[in-house]
């Protein structure tokens, strides 16, 4: 199985480049991986960074580059952009803002998919924050998952909350794991692991825009109730057509 790892970007090329530093120096098969990052059409930083490292005979993982128009996307859709430029069976989503930490990940990655024989499965993992036991940050999917619902990341953020939204559902179909062992570290701005910047200030003014469900009204939690309850139902469905052809 091959692992993309999806990443959103803006304006952030060192960031970008620490990530890929880890992938290198952590992955133990960088065949079975791509890193595929999706950049705004006026980004051009890091669009020229992304051509560099992608014509770099030296990088020994394969990346690629998706560039969106600036703004037509909301910000939880921004990785769904990504998948038709995949070429793994398995998604993981990060930010420009993560770090790998743990030497063969990867291999533990498709090991706890092989053992699911319909990867019906949200894998993820310890980001030092303190609540990732909890809530799923830096997770996986298989493409199973998005063909039952849809969507690899919901497209009705504008802020913060998709990973919430994965996680109650995991809970509620019982296919959330959860691996303490495997840490992918995020240097959030907001637990003081690195210095705010345009990028940070643009997605927290959206995240007070959108607000919580108990104080916005209009907050996809409230609106798309419906939505969730067919996704949890198509996974469930999938899951119990999958046992009835074995």
């Amino acid at each position: 199985m091959i692992i993309s790892v999806i990443c959103p970007t803006r304006k952030r090329k060192r960031d970008v480049a620490r990530l890929i530093k880890s992938v290198i120096d952590t992955a133990d098969n960088l065949e079975c991986v791509e890193l595929v990052f999706v950049v705004d059409d006026d980004d051009i930083e890091s669009i020229e960074f992304l051509d560099f490292m992608i014509g770099n005979k030296k990088v020994t993982v394969k990346i690629k580059k998706v560039v969106v128009e600036r703004n037509k996307y909301i910000f939880s859709d921004l990785a769904n952009q990504a998948l038709p430029h995949c070429e793994g069976e398995l998604f993981l989503a990060i930010g420009d803002d993560g770090v790998f930490k743990t030497s063969k990940w990867d291999l533990e990655i498709i090991n706890e998919f092989s053992l699911v024989e319909d990867k019906i499965l949200l894998l993820h993992f310890n980001d030092l924050s303190g609540h990732s036991h909890n809530l799923a940050g830096h997770l996986v999917l298989h493409k199973n998952w998005i063909d039952c619902v849809g969507y690899f990341s919901p497209p009705w953020f504008n802020g913060d909350w998709g990973d919430w939204w994965l996680t109650n559902i995991s809970k509620e179909v019982g296919r959330k794991k959860y691996r303490e062992d495997i840490i992918i570290e995020h240097l959030n701005i907001q637990f003081n692991k690195a210095k705010p910047d345009e990028t940070y200030y643009q997605h927290k003014k959206r995240r007070e825009s959108l607000g919580s469900p108990q104080t916005n009204p209009e907050h996809p939690f409230n609106t798309k109730k419906e939505v969730k309850k067919q996704n949890i139902e198509s996974l469930k469905d999938f899951i119990k057509n999958y046992r009835s052809k074995k």
